[in-house]
């Protein structure tokens, strides 16, 4: 489960249908909560600040989601209405009108939904033609019962199957026992296409042409991609640069990136023939003078050799890259500094003058001798 933060709580509303996870129902503190505006210092057309339900109150499973369709009991709005946004802090939904024109957009202006409980809706299942009337009578889910919740790791959500177990009206068991009810899909904003085509032209005219062989061939220089860039801000600066030539000569490194895998793993290949070539070498240089050795003393011994040349070219190769990372400069400025700092307090002591009478618990041994003698 995801750790629960303040801009989780403080953005609690959603749209989205799924259940990621269950962390609106661990308790936070209570300064994650947006400020509440005073009433007469709040806009005319603001809406009611967020309130939050408690932990014990807050629903687990929400069998009412965006994009279901649902009616207010007790209402003085009786036709059928569609879930907008969610609140599972607070248990409390907003409502929209349903729009006849499927393919606009959702309203997201949260001044013109309407804000119910939860406890206040009932789900719409589907029409069904009753005996005795002549158009179809909306069907409403009265109690719902849910299925066994399954967490799908790849999607990231919980999902569960919802089912029909009273309805309003009441109808004959045989009609709705057993029946599932669809989760709603999340309908994609469509965009007219006719704004984004591109011309048949343009999509065929050729932008950019790959270089040959010979175009790279170029040396890589400082100086030449410093004259480059300056030449394309400015065309009039064209001091030994060719402009007709394609970018790729002059911006080789950036272009080519040295720590890539590829070349990582080139490099790492490469130092393994290296150390089995040096040790192939050694090996056949030592078996060559035995010089009374066993052939068993002088592999030991190649191979002794062998590990004492690998750890002083790694040394090397540290201290090379220490110099070149800036390491034996702050090293330097460190040392340095110490030294100044060992100075000023050699120099603080050789300059330290007792006064007389400062103190008793300060003797100059030379005086006190002195007085002894006598």
């Amino acid at each position: 489960m995801k750790r629960l933060t303040p801009f989780w709580v403080k953005n609690a509303w959603t749209s989205n249908p799924r259940t990621k996870d269950f962390q609106h129902i661990k308790p936070f503190p209570k300064t994650w909560l947006r400020k509440v505006v005073p009433a007469s210092l709040r806009p005319p057309n603001a809406t009611k600040p967020d309130l939050v339900a408690k932990v014990s109150d807050r629903i687990r499973y929400w069998n009412i989601v965006p994009g279901d369709l649902v009616r207010i009991r007790g209402h003085r709005i009786k036709h059928i209405m569609e879930v907008a946004q969610i609140n599972r802090l607070s248990n409390e939904v907003r409502l929209r009108k349903v729009k006849e024109d499927v393919c606009a957009l959702p309203d997201r202006d949260p001044t013109k939904l309407l804000r119910v409980h939860y406890s206040r809706l009932q789900l719409f299942w589907k029409h069904i033609q009753l005996e005795g009337k002549e158009e179809p009578t909306p069907v409403f889910v009265a109690t719902v019962r849910r299925g066994h919740a399954r967490y799908f790791p790849r999607e990231g959500y919980v999902h569960w199957k919802r089912y029909v177990l009273k309805t309003a009206p009441r109808l004959p068991k045989q009609l709705y026992q057993g029946q599932a009810i669809p989760w709603p899909t999340k309908e994609l904003e469509k965009i007219r296409a006719e704004n984004y085509i591109s011309s048949a032209s343009a999509v065929s005219r050729v932008t950019y042409v790959p270089p040959d062989e010979s175009a790279l061939a170029h040396m890589w220089s400082p100086s030449l991609v410093k004259r480059y860039v300056r030449s394309l801000y400015n065309p009039q600066y064209e001091h030994g640069v060719v402009v007709a030539d394609p970018m790729e000569v002059h911006l080789t490194r950036e272009l080519s990136n040295p720590y890539s895998r590829a070349k990582r793993q080139a490099r790492w290949k490469a130092r393994l023939e290296y150390r089995k070539l040096l040790l192939s070498q050694i090996m056949t240089q030592e078996l060559k003078n035995l010089d009374g050795r066993s052939r068993r003393d002088a592999r030991a011994e190649a191979t002794f050799k062998w590990k004492q040349q690998l750890a002083r070219e790694d040394a090397v190769e540290r201290l090379k890259r220490k110099v070149k990372r800036g390491d034996q400069a702050k090293e330097d400025r460190k040392r340095a500094r110490r030294m100044r700092k060992e100075k000023r307090r050699i120099d603080i002591l050789r300059k330290l003058v007792l006064q007389e009478g400062a103190g008793t618990n300060q003797i100059i041994p030379g005086r006190q001798l002195v007085k002894a003698i006598a």
